[in-house]
């Protein structure tokens, strides 16, 4: 439920082109997946049990604190291979380009026929 909703929320309004939901599937289900670890390792839920000196509450915010970790570096690393990338390859097509689209412009041929 988490992901459909995050797939609403980038397409619908924040209107990001995400065409395979990327983000919104994997990103946002990865991370609710890593919160969660913090739940379920509790005995009472099956799990193998928190660390000595651990609680719930301290391994969600140590999950947590992770997931910031990743996200953080992940932004800062994608930022400077798209920056290094940029210097000698253009990362976007022209303007008529992308009018005509790309299946047209770039492969001589139409991918959908909607006729």
């Amino acid at each position: 439920m988490v992901c459909y909703y995050a797939i609403q929320l980038v397409k619908m309004k924040m209107h990001i082109d995400d065409s395979l939901d990327v983000f919104a599937v994997h990103g946002v289900g990865g991370m609710l997946g890593s919160i969660l670890l913090g739940v379920f390792m509790a005995e009472a839920l099956g799990g193998a049990g928190f660390a000595e000196g651990m609680a719930m509450g301290s391994m969600i915010g140590v999950q947590a604190m992770g997931i910031a970790a990743v996200a953080i570096f992940s932004a800062v690393a994608t930022a400077l291979i798209a920056l290094g990338i940029n210097l000698f390859v253009p990362m976007r097509v022209g303007e008529e380009d992308e009018v005509q689209g790309l299946d047209i412009s770039s492969h001589g041929e139409r991918g959908w026929e909607f006729d």
